[in-house]
């Protein structure tokens, strides 16, 4: 519900840039986003069907938010590749996170930042570039 409370005008006429700032703010502030919680449950999912299935639903959820995202800011690739790509970025968030409890101070910080960073590339690649023919390579 927070996601979707970013889809408003207001929102939506920001450069995206300033729009990702706003939607890390929201994740971080808001729902907590990146509590040892988040890495229990992701650890969970994946050693057990039953759960993977139950939070299914919330994810796709999350991952179509992320897809409608950038088809906003103007990325025109297909759906089944545009939602497979926002799996993939959700997935480095909880990477990151994974990382960075085993680290401290300065070295956590950096962490956090080459996520932000390669996550916010990967975004803007998509939004900017034409679906690259991944078949060959």
């Amino acid at each position: 519900a927070a996601l979707e409370g970013l889809f408003t005008n207001a929102h939506l006429e920001l450069p995206l840039e300033e729009f990702l700032k706003v939607m890390n703010d929201t994740l971080r502030e808001d729902l907590e986003w990146g509590r040892p919680e988040d890495v229990a449950l992701n650890r969970a999912v994946g050693e057990n069907s039953q759960i993977e299935v139950a939070v299914a639903d919330t994810l796709n959820k999350l991952y179509r938010f992320l897809a409608r995202l950038m088809r906003h800011y103007g990325c025109n690739w297909p759906e089944k590749e545009l939602l497979q790509y926002a799996e993939f970025l959700y997935s480095l968030n909880h990477f990151g996170f994974a990382l960075r409890i085993r680290q401290e101070g300065e070295k956590s910080q950096f962490t956090h930042y080459l996520v932000n960073d390669l996550q916010r590339y990967l975004l803007m690649n998509a939004v900017n570039n034409p679906l690259p023919d991944y078949r060959d390579s």
